[in-house]
């Protein structure tokens, strides 16, 4: 299982169109407990239905600081070689394929990384965000270019 999953956790979405529903909450304001985590000023929709699937970016989501801090985190875990997802195992997980054009590195933010303050505080506006509970979510993937 690639996802650690809160049995105890409500479900994000549970009909079909919830998805939708979300980011048009998310656009038009109508879930106003979320706003506090984005400034709706910041908030572009560079593709929606029916011209596309959402796509939708929030500039200063994260404070410089907080930008800094992550960056700070990576460098602290050490980042390795992105690869692609290969074949399944029969346990649920994958194996790591390398793919040439993938220039990226990468590290996860588990353990005491997940424990920082900054991270912690960026976690929760996550799930504030998208109404997953930190609980049900992947950890942080930090990306070095």
């Amino acid at each position: 299982v690639r996802c650690p999953l809160s049995e105890a956790g409500p479900n994000a979405w549970d009909q079909p169109g919830d998805l939708n529903q979300f980011f048009v909450n998310l656009t038009t304001g109508v879930n106003k407990e979320n706003t506090n985590s984005y400034n709706p000023d910041d908030l572009t929709i560079l593709s929606q239905p029916p011209d596309g699937p959402w796509v939708v970016t929030i500039d200063n989501f994260l404070s410089e600081d907080e930008s800094t801090r992550l960056v700070a985190l990576g460098e602290q875990k050490g980042y390795g070689r992105s690869y692609g997802v290969g074949k399944i195992r029969d346990d649920g997980t994958v194996t790591d394929r390398v793919i040439a054009g993938r220039t990226s590195s990468n590290t996860w933010c588990q353990d005491d990384c997940a424990k920082d303050e900054i991270a912690v505080t960026i976690s929760a506006r996550i799930a504030n965000l998208t109404m997953v509970p930190v609980g049900n979510q992947e950890h942080l993937q930090l990306l070095k270019y």
